[in-house]
């Protein structure tokens, strides 16, 4: 939940978020997130230990733009973020 008030008062260039949260899911995170207009189209990574296939196209489906499974290297991370935060101003 704090996450998603830091968003809404932030309005950040991307969202990274963990699936399986305490309180809120990362399924259920994103799905607010999408349903608030001013933060609707930031583009959502979830970064998550859950990587079948299934897990990939759940959280796609979800609302999430990107899906990186855990443990990831920190420069393939950074650079999906500079690629997402850059999408819209290209």
């Amino acid at each position: 939940r704090l996450g998603l008030d830091i968003a809404r008062r932030e309005h950040p260039e991307v969202v990274v978020s963990d699936i399986k949260m305490p309180g809120m899911d990362g399924y259920e995170f994103v799905k607010q997130l999408r349903q608030t207009p001013e933060i609707e189209r930031i583009p959502a990574i979830a970064l998550t230990g859950f990587g079948m296939a299934q897990d990939v196209q759940k959280a796609l489906s979800a609302g999430y733009t990107a899906h990186v499974c855990k443990p990831v290297e920190i420069e393939q991370l950074a650079a999906l973020i500079r690629r997402l935060a850059t999408a819209d101003k290209n």
